[in-house]
This record gives C-alpha cells, structure tokens and sequence, in this order.
C-alpha cells in the first residue's frame, strides 16, 4: 500500500508541483486548497504525513493544526509546515510545540522536502531529475 500525503496549499500551481512530483515518488497524494478540505481529509485513519502552507488565507496553519488535534486528530501524522516567515514575529518554536512535526523554508526545494518525509516514514527516496523549487 502506498503512503498517503496530504498537501495542503491555497496556490493551485505550488499544491499541483508538490503534488506530482510526489506521485512520482509513489506516494499516494491528497490535495487541500482551503481550510475546509483540509478538515475534511486529516481525518483519514491512512495519512503518514501532512505537508502544510503555514500561512493560510484567514488563519495561521498552526492554529488550523491546533484545533484539529483537539477534535481527536491523530496526534501521530507528522505535519512538515511551509513557511517563509515566522509568524507574527513569533518564533516557529513558538507557534506550535509538538514532537511530531519540522518546518522547511520557502521555497521549497523537493529533495528537501523528501529528506523530511523520509525521516519520518524511512521510505526511501529516489529524486527525480527536476529538482527545481517552488514556494
């Protein structure tokens, strides 16, 4: 069975780029464009991991993230946020305090992105020939 991804970026373009590219690695990818999806599929009992924009449109990701754990989100699925900036001058650290989650700078670099996942999963991963970086 292949591991389930969900990717969750209101930029069609950016969610699309992650999003093949981890298909191309045999990932099994789901895609969130706003808050309302992506509270729809992190419920899924088969998610592995959770790759989220932390700068969402009305809310910071990480209070996204904070109020699906207290509806019984599993507390288990990595969360990799996205960020450029820290969040109203607050540090990253300070944003959110869990174990189970890591943030990768913008733009993202893929292999980058991989390494995380792997990290989390000790899939390994074969890089594609496009490496290139979207934000």
């Amino acid at each position: 069975m292949k591991e389930k991804i969900l990717v969750v970026q209101n930029d069609w373009l950016k969610r699309h780029w992650v999003d093949t590219r981890l298909e191309e690695q045999g990932y099994e990818v789901l895609t969130a464009a706003d808050e309302i999806e992506f509270w729809q599929q992190a419920f899924d009992p088969e998610l592995a991991v959770i790759v989220l924009d932390i700068h969402r449109r009305n809310r910071l990701g990480a209070d996204i993230y904070r109020a699906l754990l207290d509806f019984g989100m599993n507390r288990n699925v990595p969360i990799i946020f996205t960020t450029g900036l820290a969040e109203d001058g607050r540090s990253q650290e300070e944003i959110i305090r869990d174990e189970n989650y890591t943030f990768i700078s913008k733009p993202v670099d893929f292999k980058t992105l991989c390494r995380e996942i792997e990290r989390f999963h000790r899939k390994p991963i074969e890089y594609g020939k496009t490496l290139d970086k979207a934000g």
